[in-house]
């Protein structure tokens, strides 16, 4: 297993600027906010990434973080993956981003989701600007070429995915959130889920999923 750390240059926004007013623009559209090292990290991950359309990538611990809409808006099927649920997500989010649930009750629907967001704000007022948002965000075009499937789960159990079926794993100021005791057991299931010589990227730490050694040979002798 390859691994590397690097010392990020703050000249990588710089280098990364592109991505950088994209990220800038597309927080702006979604009401997110975020600090200039969160567009370091997120920007050494879109650097390490070969590509993003047609990938099938898991942001682990996610929330509504920028990263995942990002990867949806260029074609990216992401899966995003957080203990905290997010069951009643925004109509801004869902319905730009083509996001659906992995399972029943990881995302509830729209419906749903309104009349519930709505009885839990506190003033009539709010509740009225909160509704008028939502109904707005309802009769958006998607217009992401990707998705996002919800999946509101513990990152050390996902029992949901398969085996070496992501090409990717990004995660951005997550997994120190999780007890010491746990991590091992959170990396376990982030390598199981993996394909072989595929990459977890978290923040600015690389970390290459080993080839079996029969992989290995068939790679061989179809190079040779």
């Amino acid at each position: 297993m390859e691994e590397k750390i690097e010392i990020l240059s703050p000249t990588i926004l710089v280098d990364e600027k592109h991505n950088i007013d994209d990220l800038k623009l597309l927080a702006n559209s979604l009401g997110l906010e975020f600090g200039w090292h969160y567009l370091l990290d997120i920007s050494w991950i879109l650097s390490q990434l070969n590509s993003i359309d047609s990938m099938r990538i898991l942001d682990a611990g996610a929330g509504t973080g920028v990263l995942q809409w990002y990867l949806a808006e260029n074609g990216a099927e992401v899966l995003s993956v957080d203990r905290a649920s997010r069951e009643y997500l925004p109509a801004r989010f869902r319905f730009r981003f083509r996001a659906q649930g992995l399972r029943e009750g990881d995302l509830a629907p729209a419906l749903t989701s309104l009349r519930t967001r709505t009885q839990q704000t506190a003033s009539a007022i709010a509740a009225l600007k909160s509704m008028l948002s939502e109904t707005q965000g309802m009769l958006t075009v998607s217009r992401s070429a990707g998705r996002v499937v919800i999946y509101n789960q513990d990152l050390s159990s996902m029992r949901d995915i398969a085996d070496d079926t992501l090409d990717a794993i990004v995660a951005v100021s997550a997994l120190e959130h999780n007890e010491p005791d746990d991590l091992p057991s959170v990396v376990e299931d982030l390598l199981r889920v993996l394909k072989p010589g595929a990459r977890i990227q978290i923040g600015h730490i690389l970390v290459q999923k080993a080839v079996p050694e029969e992989a290995k040979r068939e790679i061989d002798l179809w190079a040779g």
